[in-house]
């Protein structure tokens, strides 16, 4: 049997909750929390925490912000030297809300990087330049070509301050830990060696349009180095051989009869190698025997189109040996037209091993132009080609005044890297995956930009490469411009300095 008592207190706490509101707070809604920016260079920085909120009587941020206000719309400032994600706490009477905005800070890198010269080859005591907003230390590559800055932040220009102290050479938006710098205007002394032999087999005595060429590769010879040359109407061959570094190089001889007819290759009479030949610095090699095979001819055909304004210009085909290449001066071009044609049909060498590279090019009124090269088979049909259009300068104005280290140089229709040259005395050279750039503030380093100097300035662009990081490798922008994709060139423009 319930008890009165308990029936009282049932009843009157029954009235208690129903004289209470039936509604009930609500939680603060938070529209935005963001960092900016979100993205700080190594070492960190400052960064501006902004919030829009609704319904919160107060509000904070960890990370030892603390309370912040207005709890409307508002923002403040925060230290950061690391990755941090910040968390924004809305509070009313119905609960909390919470949102989070993160702040990315680059890591710092031990910048351990070589040196090479215009060719490849290690070069020494260079003074390389590292800067980072307000980091900037220096170092001198070794005799190994070797450099080392320890905590550098991230992304850095690495600089080449020439020994002559008339030209420097700016690696812009660098990441890598290992970057491969090439000084643009230092070349090692240059080796050479004649060699002589004996072409057998093939089709001789050679007749009205046959040649034989001979090229000789190894890992010390470049695209510049010598081709031999051929004695008329004989199997025999004399010439010489360059290449840099060491006084020695080992390597191999390719020859290559060519039947051509009107400029076109019909057929390839021969072909043939010698391998493991070893040449000294000014010495002379006689007896150098190279036996030819007979070779199968192939067709490739295709069509080639350029953007608007950009008609085709010449086609260009090259062989490159198994073992050989462009880079390395063992090549063979098979035919070089100064052609307009939009479609094409060419005789090919089917040798097993090698590379055939075709390059189509295109060029505008103005003489700025673009090489594709792409590789292909022997019998490859209905090939297209779409070479790119080249840069195209837009600012500063043609014979601009008043230039200095803040004027914007811009340039449009360009995707890849590009080797801004800034010629004058001194010369700047930069390297940047920007559409725009400024010349050097070398001051500090002894390379000022002189006041009322003339200059003049262009641009070289190579893809498909989109990062410095990609071109600061062994072999570098030359390397990039004798390989596959594709190697612009815009028109010059000048321009003078600010006077004094």
């Amino acid at each position: 049997m319930v008890s009165m008592r308990t029936v009282v207190v049932v009843l009157l706490t029954s009235l208690a909750l129903a004289g209470c509101s039936s509604s009930s707070s609500s939680a603060p809604t938070i529209a935005s929390f963001t960092a900016t920016p979100s993205s700080l260079p190594a070492g960190g920085g400052s960064v501006t925490l902004a919030w829009t909120v609704s319904g919160a009587t107060s509000l904070s941020i960890n990370q030892s912000v603390g309370t912040v206000t207005p709890v409307t719309t508002g923002s403040t400032s925060a230290q950061v030297t690391a990755t941090t994600t910040f968390t924004l706490t809305a509070t009313n009477s119905g609960g909390s809300s919470t949102g989070t905005a993160q702040a990315t800070v680059a890591p710092s890198v031990t910048v351990s990087g070589t040196v090479t010269d215009a060719t490849g080859n290690i070069a020494s005591g260079e003074t390389v330049l590292i800067t980072s907003g307000t980091f900037s230390q220096s170092a001198v590559s070794d005799a190994n070509g070797a450099f080392s800055v320890a905590n550098v932040p991230t992304p850095y220009n690495a600089t080449i301050l020439d020994t002559g102290g008339v030209v420097a050479s700016q690696y812009q938006g660098l990441t890598r830990p290992d970057p491969t710098l090439t000084d643009f205007v230092t070349i090692n002394q240059t080796m050479s060696a004649s060699v002589a032999g004996q072409l057998t087999g093939g089709a001789f005595p050679q007749t009205t349009g046959l040649a034989t060429p001979v090229v000789f590769s190894s890992p010390q010879t470049t695209a510049s180095s010598s081709a031999l040359s051929i004695v008329s109407n004989g199997p025999s061959y004399s010439g010489s051989v360059s290449w840099l570094g060491p006084t020695s190089t080992t390597g191999t001889l390719y020859a290559l009869e060519v039947h051509t007819v009107s400029d076109l290759p019909v057929d390839y009479p021969g072909y043939g190698t010698a391998s493991n030949v070893l040449l000294q610095n000014g010495a002379s090699y006689s007896g150098q025997t190279i036996p030819l095979s007979a070779v199968t001819s192939g067709s490739i055909s295709g069509t080639i189109s350029g953007p608007a304004g950009y008609p085709v210009a010449g086609t260009e085909l090259i062989l490159e040996p198994s073992g050989a290449s462009i880079n390395t001066g063992g090549y063979f071009q098979l035919l070089n037209l100064a052609t307009t044609s939009t479609s094409f049909t060419y005789t090919t060498p089917a040798i097993p091993d090698a590379t055939l590279v075709l390059i189509a090019a295109v060029r505008g009124t103005s003489g700025d132009f673009t090489l594709l090269k792409t590789t292909v088979s022997p019998n490859a049909t209905g090939l297209t080609l779409s070479v790119p259009a080249p840069p195209t300068l837009s600012l500063p104005i043609d014979a601009a005044t008043d230039v200095s280290y803040t004027t914007p140089f811009a340039w449009t229709n360009f995707t890849g890297v590009t080797f801004v040259v800034f010629t004058g005395t001194p010369t700047f050279y930069v390297v940047t995956a920007a559409s725009t750039a400024t010349i050097p503030d070398l001051t500090s380093s002894g390379l000022p930009l002189p006041t009322s100097a003339h200059y003049s300035w262009q641009l070289l662009g190579v893809g498909p490469a989109t990062t410095v990081d990609a071109v600061a490798v062994p072999g570098g922008l030359d390397g990039q411009i004798f390989s596959l994709g594709y190697f612009s060139e815009s028109v010059n423009r000048t321009f003078t300095t600010a006077p004094p």
